[in-house]
């Protein structure tokens, strides 16, 4: 079994555990996002090793419609653990000057992107995913900064499970920020693609970082009711 194949399937392995953990513990009433993003991933990962499997040949288009899915639930995670946290706090959500600030840093760092290189040797559908993956790190990264930012500078405390949710996917977002930087100084080849099995192996360590913490808290709510 190569490494470009345990690495989903070990990925598919966490999350059907994560996701018995989330649904024992009606995180999805919590944190529904969270539990569909999850859902997501599992089927995702099902789909994709079935697509190195058998439509190799059209990874370029999975790849590309997979990354665009992913970056979409992890939005809506975001949005998500910023109204929790509001809701925490009992504090209103930020009017319209916050969006429209955010608006423009997210169109400042997208321009930055004008300078960045991709690997032209490549079909035009992987190009393009490649492409789409660099705007969605920079977006992911800079908007999770920004809402630590607006959390610290108006003093909010963080709920226990949204303060795990994003620690893991904080790390996820610098590791891939990291390696599509890299990618700006390589050509398409088998570096290129190690980097990439680093950022994926990177997310295998965050689904067993939110595995233990749900199972922790878990075992000290069992023992409180004992």
């Amino acid at each position: 079994m190569t490494l470009d194949t345990a690495l989903p399937l070990a990925s598919v392995v966490l999350n059907a555990v994560l996701l018995s953990l989330l649904f024992h513990q009606r995180v999805f009433r919590a944190l529904p996002a969270f539990f569909s993003y999850q859902v997501w991933c599992l089927g995702s990962g099902l789909a994709a090793l079935a697509v190195i499997q058998l439509l190799r040949q059209d990874y370029g288009w999975f790849y590309l419609i997979n990354i665009t899915g992913d970056a979409a639930f992890q939005v809506a995670v975001l949005i998500e653990l910023g109204r929790v946290t509001l809701r925490h706090n009992r504090m209103r959500s930020p009017g319209r000057p916050i969006v429209v600030l955010l608006l423009c840093v997210a169109l400042v760092m997208v321009w930055s992107l004008a300078r960045w290189t991709s690997p032209t040797q490549v079909p035009q559908t992987l190009f393009l995913a490649i492409r789409m993956r660099q705007v969605f790190s920079i977006l992911q990264f800079a908007s999770l900064l920004t809402l630590i930012w607006l959390s610290t500078i108006r003093g909010l405390s963080w709920p226990g499970r949204a303060l795990q949710v994003a620690t893991g996917l904080g790390f996820y977002f610098l590791i891939d920020l990291t390696v599509n930087i890299l990618h700006t100084h390589q050509a398409f080849g088998r570096q290129f693609l190690s980097l990439d099995l680093l950022a994926s192996f990177s997310y295998v360590g965050v689904q067993i970082y939110w595995i233990i913490c749900f199972f922790r808290s878990q075992q000290a709510r069992q023992e409180a009711t004992e």
